[in-house]
């Protein structure tokens, strides 16, 4: 047993200097990761009792054990002061740990971050909204409201009239009621005082009218408005009608009016409506609005600044058309020009005015478009009209299509299926549009594509430059080709270069289009046919027929040039057969294989619908006559999208060919047609010789050209100088 005895008190002495050890490589290797475990093992070799538990009893058999004496020699600990024996000293709570996600440098780091992003953003917002601030007050892009259409109404004298009864003069239209107590007579009082502050100036005399239009025609006969204008000024024209009429004129000046819901019959009542004055154009257009904070004479000065304005273009314009035609009224036309602009620049001698540069909203084929109003931004969920469907259609042509957003919605759908029920069950997902682009993103577009037009527009020998005189003026001049006519949208002239034959001539618009005479509106299409029927007569008083050539090469509006229809004559004999020419031709041109008919038909195939001759049903007859449709013509079968070539045999149609390969066409196809028939050289039709001329030897070309064909007798622009 005493063997046993020593044996233990060994194997405990044993134990105990394996415990200090590690409490040695404990404490020397303190920020190691195995510290808890060296801890554990610690109180595991430990044999200190711990200092809250109570002590161990000895055991009870005396005989069989034997108390260690106790060693007095120098121990470990006062050997090695720096190491810890016997078990780990109890931690003191902090409030805050050393490490660890909530030490007190890691909440102050968080505090001194949180505070630095609030300031920094609340800052940058201020700053952002400053800049915008400003970019607004600095801007130079501007647009015109759609304000203005088309009504009919009642006058005071009982006269049926509408919109156009005012065209040819400025007039200052202004919406409210008879029975107004103060705010309709003092507007009223102020366009008066306003009229006559213009009548008192001779170049503004009589050349504004005022226009009240009633907004509660219920009690406001014609004889009452009548009445009631007398206190005003005797110019007024009171308007007046139903109330679907008046609602009609009211929304196209987006003008509001409100009538209480419940109004007996002889109860008094007053009409909520818009406090404005609309200054409308010569020609219908919207140029200012006036509100309750404009004075008669700001008014009378505003308007008359706009008058002078637009007499001076007037008179530009008749310079511009003398020189032309070489009128002999020239010399008076440009003195009145030049006495203008010194009496302009003499009233304005003095003042200094910053120069405002509104810059037009183009499309990306240099296309002017209306700017609609901001706040009526339609948003990308909401449903498009057939109007906004055909804006939009115009104003991302080339750049983002309806087609090309469902094919990219297509494009990110992994899982598209060519089914109808697929479809059907992601209709939402494939029909969502794209998001309306920002202010500022609308406004770098429209600068970018101005830039382009104005570019398109200084290497363009078919447009009317623009020229700045140094007192700050513009004038324009013609182009380098001999004019003969002159519309309001297209002109017709001859070529530059030796033409093919006696007659041969170019209608063209007059504003720059791109590419393609697809892109031209129908007031551009109706002088264009207007043109064309007025050549066909002519030349048939001459025992000759004629077609009419377009050719476009590029879509892209850098690379094309100005759209111009070629106009050719040719004796009658061979007329009939210029189709099967034109079809032999076309069908042997560009690859074998080709995606497009050689051949396309665009003459126009009309279908009328007689109405029934019944009484009860007018409208719904009516409806049915003007459902007529019209099939085929060139508009309907030909698209601007891709290159082309058109000839017409009459202003209602001819043949297309879609050119597939712009490279191998050549762009004298139709003329070197038209010159088999008539054997002519390569030369002539190829690359005829430029003809330098100088302005007076272009004009004379073109009087010679009048005289040879008799022009003044077919020329429908006349119409457009007795207006």
């Amino acid at each position: 047993m005493r063997a046993i005895g020593t044996v233990l008190r060994g194997s405990k002495q044993a134990h105990k200097s394996i415990a200090s050890s590690l409490y040695g490589y404990r404490a020397g290797y303190a920020g190691m990761s195995g510290l808890p475990r060296l801890s554990a093992l610690n109180k595991a070799y430990s044999t200190e009792p711990p200092k809250n538990d109570p002590k161990p009893e000895s055991p009870k058999n005396e005989s069989n054990s034997e108390q260690p004496k106790e060693n007095k020699s120098e121990t470990d600990s006062e050997r090695f002061p720096s190491r810890t024996f016997g078990g780990p000293e109890p931690r003191k709570e902090r409030l805050f740990p050393e490490s660890g996600p909530l030490s007190l440098p890691g909440i102050g780091l968080f505090v001194l971050t949180a505070v630095g992003i609030f300031y920094y953003f609340t800052t940058e917002k201020e700053r952002v909204q400053r800049e915008r601030q400003e970019k607004l007050r600095k801007v130079e892009y501007a647009g015109k409201p759609e304000v203005g259409g088309a009504y009919e109404l009642t006058d005071q004298d009982g006269n049926r009239v509408t919109d156009k009864t005012f065209h040819g003069k400025f007039h200052l239209v202004y919406f409210g009621f008879c029975h107004c107590p103060d705010i309709c007579p003092d507007e009223l009082d102020k366009i008066g005082d306003a009229l006559d502050i213009l009548d008192a100036q001779a170049h503004t005399k009589d050349k504004v009218q005022p226009v009240f239009i009633t907004c509660d025609p219920q009690r406001d006969p014609p004889e009452a408005i009548k009445e009631y204008l007398k206190q005003f000024h005797p110019k007024f024209v009171g308007l007046t009608g139903t109330i679907d009429e008046v609602r009609t004129a009211c929304k196209a000046y987006r003008v509001y009016f409100s009538k209480p819901p419940k109004v007996a019959e002889n109860q008094d009542y007053l009409v909520d409506h818009s406090i404005f004055s609309y200054l409308m154009d010569p020609d219908g257009g919207f140029v200012d609005v006036y509100g309750k904070d404009k004075d008669a004479k700001f008014m009378a000065e505003d308007i008359a600044s706009r008058i002078e304005h637009a007499d001076m273009n007037k008179l530009r314009a008749k310079v511009m058309k003398a020189r032309l035609t070489k009128s002999p009224d020239l010399a008076n036309l440009e003195k009145q020009l030049e006495a203008a602009m010194n009496s302009e620049g003499s009233d304005s001698h003095g003042s200094k005015q910053n120069k405002v540069v509104v810059l037009p909203q183009v499309d990306s084929h240099g296309r002017r478009l209306p700017t609609r109003n901001d706040a009526r931004e339609r948003e990308a969920s909401e449903e498009l009209t057939i109007q906004q469907m055909a804006r939009l259609e115009k104003e991302t042509e080339g750049d983002d299509t309806t087609d090309r957003e469902l094919a990219a919605q297509i494009v990110r759908d992994s899982g598209f299926s060519n089914d109808l029920e697929y479809m059907n069950d992601n209709v939402e997902r494939l029909s969502r549009r794209r998001q309306e682009k920002s202010s500022e993103q609308r406004k770098q577009a429209a600068i970018q594509d101005y830039k382009k037009m104005e570019a398109a527009l200084d290497s363009c020998d078919m447009c009317f430059k623009q020229t700045e005189n140094p007192d700050g003026s513009t004038l324009l001049n013609p182009p380098g080709y001999p004019m003969i006519a002159l519309g309001n949208r297209v002109c017709l002239m001859l070529p530059n270069r030796e033409p093919m034959n006696d007659g041969h001539c170019i209608i063209a618009p007059i504003e720059h289009v791109a590419g393609s005479s697809l892109k031209c509106d129908d007031d551009m299409w109706d002088e264009i046919t207007n043109f064309m029927k007025c050549l066909m007569h002519m030349f048939a008083a001459r025992q000759k027929g004629v077609v009419f050539l377009e050719t476009v090469l590029s879509v892209q509006p850098s690379k094309a040039g100005h759209c111009a229809i070629e106009c050719i004559p040719l004796p009658l004999s061979k007329t009939q057969d210029m189709p099967a020419y034109f079809t032999e031709s076309l069908v042997s041109s560009d690859d074998e294989w080709s995606q497009h008919r050689k051949v396309i038909d665009t003459t126009v195939k009309t279908t009328s619908v007689a109405p029934k001759d019944d009484l009860h049903d007018q409208d719904a007859n009516h409806l049915q006559a003007r459902q007529a449709i019209r099939r085929g013509g060139f508009r309907n079968r030909m698209t601007a999208k891709m290159p082309y070539f058109h000839v017409w045999f009459d202003p209602y149609g001819g043949m297309g060919h879609i050119i597939e390969n712009s490279e191998k066409f050549p762009p004298w196809f139709g003329r070197e047609v038209v010159a088999g028939v008539l054997d002519l050289p390569p030369a002539v039709y190829r690359k005829p010789r430029r003809l330098k001329e100088s302005h007076d030897q272009r004009c004379d070309r073109a009087d010679e050209w009048k005289k040879q064909f008799g022009w003044s007798k077919f020329d429908w622009t006349k119409m457009l100088e007795a207006q």
